[in-house]
């Protein structure tokens, strides 16, 4: 029997949420995605292929937005940067939804752990 694979795989999920962090942090400082990629010196196709999770973003684009755009430390936000979207390093005691009980980060789909 063949390996199932996953459709949409974890690591795009977690590019999305860093993605997010990035743009909910650039709108809050209210920085149109147009502004901020003329301010950074690229183009605004670029910028918003990274915001939407489609690219990845690189270091020094990060640095530079934390710094240029945000006024805050770059390492912080970066941290911050690299937590987004990650599950809580306790999965046991992470919150259940209302109907259920089954954790939120408890494995789904089409990939189930094989019985012991």
């Amino acid at each position: 029997m063949a390996p199932i694979t996953e459709l949409h795989p974890a690591a795009d999920d977690t590019r999305a949420s860093r993605a997010a962090f990035v743009r909910d942090s650039l709108k809050s400082e209210r920085w149109s995605i147009r502004h901020a990629a003329s301010e950074l010196g690229m183009s605004h196709t670029a910028l918003s292929t990274r915001v939407r999770g489609a690219t990845p973003f690189l270091a020094d684009e990060l640095e530079a937005i934390a710094r240029f755009l945000l006024k805050r430390d770059p390492i912080e936000f970066y941290a911050e940067y690299l937590a987004a979207g990650q599950p809580p390093a306790d999965t046991k005691n992470a919150p259940f939804p209302k109907e259920g009980g089954v954790s939120e980060w408890a494995q789904r789909g089409s990939n189930p752990r094989p019985a012991d």
